[in-house]
């Protein structure tokens, strides 16, 4: 329809012409035009409802990719069965016939598809979570179509396939700002922990007072008596994650001053 319409337009402009193949590429242009501003609309429109709180589905890149896709996939049949008189019935039934081969040849692809789309949809992982899948440690950026993206602790960017997400042991941690350093103070020091947790909570809110959350607090607490000596953690917040790093250096050389000194 959109096809005569452009060639009558042009043939009322100059009869003499012969305007069927340029009518034709006009239509398929403005199609697919019309197509991208579908898509960019809608893909904006879902973006800013995702990032409502009382939308369940977590925002996830994943989800708008899949629209723009499939969008984008039905504005292209459009185009072969409008401009081009092509028969997609036929066009998707070849296709399914191929199915199995196409699926075979990308077997990692769609698995790694299926699982972003299982960890988003369960909600395991959003946006935001600090997390741990066996050695990678760090805060969830995002979830594409083959990989989650895993911004480390120390500033590291990594890329873990959505596979790996769906069948390895994920551990939610608390929040990436959260400081946590293993101490040992020595047996001939046991007698005076009281004295030597007030040493070290000092010497560590000294040392990276100015990385610390507005309000936060040094802690220090023991669990149990080791073989050289009583075991515990000192607790701190920081205030972004990217200083994490730095603020467990400090926070370090500060109680190894105190324990050495003590």
């Amino acid at each position: 329809m959109m096809v005569r319409g452009i060639q009558a337009a042009l043939e009322a402009i100059d009869p003499q012409g012969s305007w069927e193949v340029v009518a034709v590429l006009l239509a398929a242009v403005l199609q697919l035009a019309i197509t991208a501003l579908i898509v960019r609309a809608a893909s904006g429109l879902l973006r800013r409802i995702l990032r409502r709180d009382l939308v369940p589905i977590p925002s996830s890149s994943i989800f708008v990719n899949i629209v723009r896709v499939a969008l984008w996939a039905i504005g292209a049949c459009a185009v072969a069965a409008t401009c081009f008189g092509v028969d997609v019935s036929g066009a998707i039934a070849a296709l399914g016939v191929g199915g199995i081969a196409v699926s075979l040849g990308f077997k990692d692809t769609i698995s790694n598809i299926i699982g972003g789309v299982m960890v988003s949809v369960m909600g395991l992982i959003v946006p935001g979570d600090h997390i741990r899948v066996g050695t990678s440690e760090g805060v969830v950026e995002d979830v594409t179509w083959r990989q989650t993206t895993v911004r480390a602790l120390d500033g590291r960017l990594m890329h873990v396939p959505n596979a790996i997400m769906n069948t390895a042991a994920l551990e939610k941690l608390g929040p990436a700002t959260a400081v946590t350093v293993a101490i040992e103070v020595p047996f001939d020091q046991v007698g005076s922990l009281d004295q030597v947790a007030t040493r070290i909570e000092a010497a560590v809110s000294t040392a990276v007072g100015r990385r610390m959350a507005p309000g936060a607090k040094t802690a220090v607490s023991f669990s149990e008596l080791g073989q050289t000596g009583a075991r515990g953690t000192v607790t701190f917040r920081v205030i972004a994650a990217e200083q994490v790093a730095a603020a467990r250096d400090e926070a370090v050389r500060a109680i190894g001053g105190v324990v050495s000194a003590t």
